[in-house]
């Protein structure tokens, strides 16, 4: 099922004297733009201009394009800024961040082949990833590489395996975002929940607890979803798409 426009959830623990974060996220269709290529060229960064040209397929360019330029437009919605203007700085293991941010916006951006999921929230670190539930080859010894023992021992009891290891690499994959490391990190060190609800169980720090993270599915039809937020507890509005 397709998330709706205006659907907005409330996940975590309840307090009435706790104010939710609120998350916005957004699902789009890079193969389907919402404006002219040379409106998206146009706002887009010399340095994302020659990233989208570096693309062997123009299609794979096209995504790019589309995607940046998307985010650009819903992040100057939020700032009343000018989606052309806005610039970016990359961490250590590229993560961007805005350069002028006095509203403290926090965001993040996964795609998979022409679908693209966009997150942004104020304040609190938040990581999202989407990929295609597809099929996987080898599946068992990337459960080796990159799954606690914990994971693997529920992908074990999973009726649908490949699904499952689809759930656990999105919930995964959207923590490390939060935290910035990507994939550099070795994430079979902490562990996520493979079934409903969606938890963060280990985290392989000290010095972060567990319980301090939202682990959300947003999952929908073949494409599998997962929002990690530093909060509790957190509200959500999922929209479909973002137009001019």
């Amino acid at each position: 099922m397709t998330p709706s426009t205006s659907q907005i959830r409330r996940i975590g623990r309840t307090n009435d004297k706790v104010k939710a974060c609120h998350v916005e996220v957004w699902f789009l269709d890079l193969d389907a733009p919402s404006c002219d290529a040379s409106r998206t060229i146009d706002i887009l960064s010399e340095d994302e201009r020659r990233r989208t040209s570096a693309f062997h397929a123009d299609r794979t360019g096209r995504r790019f394009a589309e995607c940046r330029a998307r985010l650009r437009r819903i992040l100057a919605s939020r700032t009343s800024g000018d989606p052309a203007t806005i610039r970016f700085r990359y961490g250590l293991h590229g993560r961007p961040d805005l350069v002028d941010n006095p509203l403290d916006l926090r965001f993040s951006v996964s795609h998979s082949s022409g679908h693209a999921a966009i997150a942004i929230t104020r304040h609190r670190d938040l990581g999202i990833d989407i990929e295609v539930n597809r099929r996987i080859d080898h599946l068992d010894s990337l459960a080796q590489r990159y799954l606690a023992p914990v994971e693997i021992e529920q992908l074990a009891r999973a009726d649908d395996r490949i699904r499952g290891f689809w759930k656990a690499w999105t919930r995964k994959e959207a923590y490390v975002k939060a935290l910035g490391t990507g994939l550099s990190g070795r994430i079979y060190e902490f562990a996520v929940s493979l079934s409903e609800p969606a938890r963060l169980l280990t985290t392989g720090k000290p010095e972060d607890d567990s319980a301090d993270w939202t682990l959300l599915d947003l999952s929908y039809d073949a494409l599998m979803v997962a929002l990690a937020v530093k909060a509790h507890p957190v509200s959500v509005a999922v929209r479909r798409h973002f137009d001019d």
